[in-house]
């Protein structure tokens, strides 16, 4: 079994970043966020399906699951890990990004 990071991207969010601590303006609302996951799969689609589903249960049962915020998940991006990448790569954080302003 081969050892893969997969990027995951959600968009369909909209929620105040001071629910996620991330800021103190009510006015700054969360779009959507990336993150990397460590999968150990046979194929790199296998790895992306999974990807998705580690991050989905984070949203659903984990530590955001308070928001009742369903992301809209794709993997954009599988690579396959070495070893010593493996080792050293992070599985876990977000990085969250905020709704475009409005331009009038």
């Amino acid at each position: 079994m081969a050892t893969f990071h997969v990027l995951v991207e959600a968009s369909g969010l909209d929620i105040p970043a001071a629910e996620l601590e991330l800021s103190s303006e009510q006015s700054v609302r969360i779009a959507g966020f990336c993150t990397w996951r460590v999968i150990a799969a046979s194929t790199p689609s296998e790895a992306a399906t999974q990807a998705m589903g580690v991050v989905a249960a984070q949203w659903s049962n984990g530590k955001y699951a308070g928001l009742r915020a369903q992301p809209v998940l794709t993997a954009s991006d599988v690579r396959s890990l070495s070893w010593l990448a493996r080792l050293r790569a992070k599985n876990t954080g977000y990085i969250f990004y905020p709704h475009e302003p409005r331009v009038s």
